[in-house]
């Protein structure tokens, strides 16, 4: 059911704002939603071997994990250079998360950078059902057209946490994209078979999409995995109760995936109501009505019959009127500050059109266009303002500490004092 992206992170070197075109400003913190499947065909380059190795870095990842790896090489070629030899490993702990367990099918290297005091592996607190203290803001339920879903049963403000969970598989996306299907499958089900039964059938109860041919494991993954980064390396990763979270073009809720404690922080994009349904976007949401329903049935097997693609024809025509033009001013948009009267009519212009889609993680980007712009023409107050308004976007969608939180609140607290005036 799920999504792929890179998760909020830091979206621009910290370099002194003046000297930052905007090719540099930041491209938004979440990447394009478009999680990409298993391709059915092997790369000629791949070699199938299954070995258990007795290399140094195999032997240091090793030592945390409960679980001897299983491993296999892919080799890639190199313009008549040797081919490069990478190896990929199932890792196993039982113990993550009081019992709750984690297989990651990753390098060693990767194993090694979470297997540290910083990531413990080992004896990690449980993850939570519940938030201080208080009972989870949420409840399963059966949908009439769409499975389980989970459901508001308290009201949620903008930005608030309601769920905060570990996942129970991760797998390299270079492993997906390198090794043969069959041996993916393979590393796919010692994973799952690996983990506390309790685990097991969490896992298995998940959705599928792929029909009764498929791989059962595989199935469960490929419908409800999301993006994740994991020693600086991407990923994808199973988190079962966040799985439940069904699709909306325009989603009332967003994550952010923590690589230092394995952890998914699930928050409100915006308020929601007792009784209203929790939703993700799986992806495509800036496509226009007929892209966007043709891609969602593509990757993920369904018809979408959210609000937005439910709408009256002419509501949904003049959303795809929209979705046209902020994809035109995505590429017109300048890159450089030589023209700022265009710039500026386009960044607004870019900020209203977000607004009226309903495009809450988009948003924040342009609206630090526009205080860089005017903290530029030495516009104090007009600088301020959209500070203010781009620190509260990026608050919600990258979090309150974030460095894209701290350098809008930096500009907003001193306009003349900021390198940018």
């Amino acid at each position: 059911m799920f999504l792929e992206s890179a998760l909020p992170r830091c979206l621009c070197g910290r370099l002194l704002v003046s000297l930052i075109p905007l090719s540099l400003v930041c491209s938004f913190a979440a990447a394009t939603f478009d999680i990409q499947g298993i391709s059915s065909v092997s790369h000629p380059l791949v070699q199938a071997q299954t070995c258990r190795t007795s290399d140094q870095s195999l032997a240091q990842s090793s030592s945390q994990w409960a679980s001897t790896p299983v491993c296999h090489t892919a080799s890639e070629a190199d313009h008549g250079v040797p081919p490069i030899l990478k190896l990929f490993c199932v890792y196993t702990t039982r113990d993550f998360a009081n019992g709750r367990g984690l297989s990651i099918v990753t390098t060693p290297e990767v194993a090694i950078s979470i297997s540290t005091p910083s990531t413990p592996i080992q004896g990690t607190k449980s993850t939570r059902t519940i938030l201080d203290g208080r009972p989870p803001s949420y409840e399963a339920r059966q949908t009439h057209d769409r499975g389980i879903g989970l459901f508001a049963n308290s009201s949620l403000i903008t930005g608030a946490t309601y769920m905060l969970h570990s996942p129970v598989l991760i797998i390299s996306r270079e492993a997906l994209n390198s090794l043969p299907r069959l041996q993916i499958y393979g590393l796919l089900n010692l994973a799952v078979d690996r983990l506390p039964a309790g685990t097991q059938e969490l896992y298995m109860a998940l959705a599928k999409s792929k029909g009764a041919d498929a791989d059962a494991v595989d199935d469960v993954f490929q419908t409800n995995s999301m993006g994740v980064e994991v020693g600086g390396v991407r990923h994808l990763a199973v988190v079962p109760e966040a799985a439940r979270i069904n699709h909306a073009c325009r989603p009332n809720s967003y994550y952010r995936f923590s690589a230092q404690t394995l952890t998914l922080d699930v928050f409100a994009l915006k308020s929601i109501n007792p009784g209203e349904e929790l939703t993700f976007s799986y992806g495509h949401s800036l496509l226009p009505h007929p892209k966007r329903l043709t891609s969602l049935q593509r990757t993920w097997s369904f018809t979408c019959t959210c609000t937005l693609c439910s709408s009256p024809s002419a509501m949904i025509s003049a959303s795809d009127a929209r979705l046209n033009r902020i994809e035109i001013l995505s590429i017109v948009l300048p890159q450089t500050w030589d023209n700022f009267p265009l710039l500026l009519k386009l960044a607004h212009e870019m900020v209203e059109l977000l607004e009226k889609e309903d495009l809450v993680v988009e948003r924040p980007r342009y609206q630090e266009i526009l205080a860089y712009a005017y903290s530029q023409l030495g516009k104090e107050e007009d600088t301020r303002e959209w500070a203010r308004q781009a620190r509260e976007g990026w608050e919600v969608v990258a979090g309150k500490e974030s460095w894209e939180a701290r350098r809008m609140r930096e500009l907003e607290g001193d306009v003349r004092g900021h390198g940018s005036w």
